[in-house]
């Protein structure tokens, strides 16, 4: 999971050129995330999803440009917050009936409901379906920009995934503030080592009931069928959904 030899196999899974821009020398934890991404891709490849862009035009080729997770940029102009009017998903996977967005590296904005305080937590992969998103006006991130922005959300089809070969210590473990706001029962944790009790009890907390451990084995069956149970529940919302408007008509 952690090193070039699930790089390789994976990539060469997808039906498609798979290029990364490392940003300097590979490490661990880079694998650990890019793998993570190849992984999400071919699970919803297998389940009868066609890639696209953002502008939804065939993807001939995964270009991945890696760099370390920032909630924006320099100028403060463009935002890598999913459901920041600036974001823009890496690729659209798409459905006959529903697109998903995918982003990779990305950060989401969640504020408590009892105090002021504000969550960036970040995550390897996160989608969601564009189908089902609603536009909420909220205060803006930090400082930053206007007092007041839109953004567009849909915590209840929101996919997470993240990834660590590290220990939930410092860094890793703080980065987990936040997700417990995350309604989404769609929260998936990999990690390269057998987890204790305590860490267990910790990433419960935050809504991680079931991580992966990924020592030997192989990453894909074990994420395709989690991948697999979220995109039916998805397409099942449609359905209903179709069927409310059907009814609606009728009367």
């Amino acid at each position: 999971m952690f090193d070039d030899s699930h790089f390789n196999r994976l990539s060469d899974r997808l039906p498609l050129p798979v290029y990364v821009n490392w940003n300097s020398k590979p490490s661990r934890k880079k694998y650990g995330h890019v793998n993570a991404l190849l992984a999400t891709v071919d699970a919803f490849l297998q389940r009868g999803a066609k890639l696209r862009d953002v502008q939804g035009s065939d993807l001939a080729q995964l270009t991945i440009e890696y760099s370390s997770r920032k909630i924006t940029d320099r100028k403060r102009r463009h935002f890598h917050i999913v459901g920041h009017l600036s974001a823009r998903p890496l690729l659209l996977l798409e459905f006959e009936a529903i697109t998903f967005e995918l982003y990779f590296n990305f950060h989401l904005f969640l504020e408590a409901k009892t105090t002021f305080t504000q969550y960036y937590p970040s995550a390897t992969v996160i989608v969601r379906p564009s189908n089902y998103l609603a536009t909420e006006i909220v205060r803006s991130p930090g400082s930053w920009g206007s007092d007041i922005i839109w953004m567009k959300i849909d915590w209840l089809g929101t996919l997470i995934l993240e990834s660590s070969p590290d220990p939930l210590t410092g860094l890793v473990r703080k980065n987990f503030r936040g997700f417990k706001l995350v309604t989404s029962s769609f929260k998936e944790f990999l990690i390269g080592r057998a987890l204790n009790q305590r860490e267990r009890l910790f990433l419960a907390n935050n809504g991680f009931l079931s991580p992966i451990v990924i020592q030997n084995d192989d990453i894909l069956p074990v994420l395709q069928c989690s991948i697999r149970q979220y995109i039916d529940e998805q397409l099942n919302r449609q359905q209903e959904m179709n069927v409310a408007n059907t009814t609606v008509n009728r009367t």
